[in-house]
């Protein structure tokens, strides 16, 4: 993949005012990217450090995922510039794929390890601008010194992380964009698009018949899905206190929704819990398991699903069939809990996404 005529041909647009035009030219880069990753870096790198080339660099990742081969340098770009406001596509790409927590820590990890004393300030100034900030504070007053087009391309980089997706991410295994619903203390994407979510202290999601309890506050990253489909992932929790759970999940709104969870009982057991909420939750330990990894699937059929789990892939077993009703579309996703805990981090691997419908719920295929 050439990037350079994609990125003359954006810069052209961008000069003639055709925003929409430039902006459709980042689904066809993003798509060529991932399937031609290794051709692609050497330019990504050395354009980062241009002045003019590095916002279309920024611009692109806001809109998937970032390799973690462009972590450093993607960070590396943000503390060069010299004005705060304008660090911000940088940072926020990084964060979108590695989360907040990894930004900040690498910055401290720099702090620590720069000699230079301008480095150092600017890297200061970086960790000391508020991530509260308002947008308008964040686009800031574009530096002096850039011709016209210079500054509209800083401007359409920085500007477009207000833009109503603030949250968006994408994964190459789900072929539909994903949003947090509600954030997490952390999150991240690693390699071969392992996806970790951190929730923090009291963190839940139920409603207990007897009305005695109700908590929505789990983190949930989601995308929204009105066809049939199957959804599956390896799961592994780090299983610290009672009813700490990692989950696939199923989200009409915050009355009618269902869960399949690794979850960790009161007795200490790392178990199979399935809960589906039609205006209260009915909550259904399954399977006590020996390991704090599985894998979980969600099948949407018709206006049925079904949850299953497998130790190997191969064989499903069936925990949960049901029905939230007649809905054109709901969303679909990922999610982590701790309600009695501190934190919990679920790690979700081997992701797969489908839009089929599962022929058979009870043959273990």
């Amino acid at each position: 993949m050439d990037w350079e005529p994609i990125y003359l041909q954006w810069r052209q647009l961008r000069k003639e005012g055709k925003n929409a035009e430039a902006f459709a030219l980042f689904d066809d880069a993003k798509r060529k990217f991932h399937t031609t990753k290794a051709k692609n870096y050497p330019w990504l790198i050395h354009s980062l450090k241009d002045e003019k080339r590095k916002w279309f660099v920024a611009s692109v990742f806001l809109h998937t995922s970032l390799p973690k081969r462009l972590f450093v340098p993607m960070m590396d770009a943000a503390i060069a510039e010299p004005d705060p406001t304008d660090k911000w596509p940088f940072a926020e790409a990084c964060a979108r794929t590695f989360g907040a927590k990894a930004v900040r820590s690498f910055l401290k990890n720099c702090l620590n390890e720069s000699k230079s004393a301008e480095e150092k300030k600017l890297i200061q100034k970086m960790l000391s601008w508020s991530v509260d900030a308002t947008p308008s504070r964040k686009r800031g007053i574009f530096g002096k010194g850039l011709d016209k087009q210079d500054l509209r391309d800083r401007n359409y980089a920085t500007s477009n992380l207000w833009k109503g997706n603030m949250n968006t991410i994408t994964l190459n295994s789900i072929s539909k964009e994903l949003s947090w619903l509600t954030t997490p203390l952390s999150w991240g994407i690693g390699d071969n698009e392992s996806l970790s979510i951190t929730a923090g202290k009291s963190t839940d999601l139920f409603i207990d018949p007897a009305g005695a309890y109700s908590q929505n506050s789990s983190p949930m990253l989601m995308f929204k899905e009105d066809s049939d489909f199957i959804l599956s992932a390896k799961i592994e929790v780090d299983l610290q206190a009672a009813y700490d759970a990692g989950a696939l999940l199923l989200y009409a709104d915050d009355r009618n929704w269902a869960k399949l969870c690794l979850e960790l009982s009161p007795q200490n057991q790392p178990t199979i819990v399935t809960v589906v909420t039609r205006s209260f939750s009915d909550d259904c330990n399954s399977v006590s398991l020996n390991q704090k990894n599985i894998y979980l699937r969600i099948s949407k059929i018709g206006p049925s699903f079904a949850f299953h789990f497998s130790e190997d892939k191969k064989f499903w077993h069936l925990v949960r069939y049901f029905t939230l009703g007649n809905r054109d579309s709901l969303f679909v996703g990922f999610s982590s809990q701790s309600p009695t805990g501190d934190q919990c981090t679920t790690v979700f691997t081997d992701i797969s996404y489908s839009l089929e419908t599962l022929k058979d719920i009870r043959n273990g295929e």
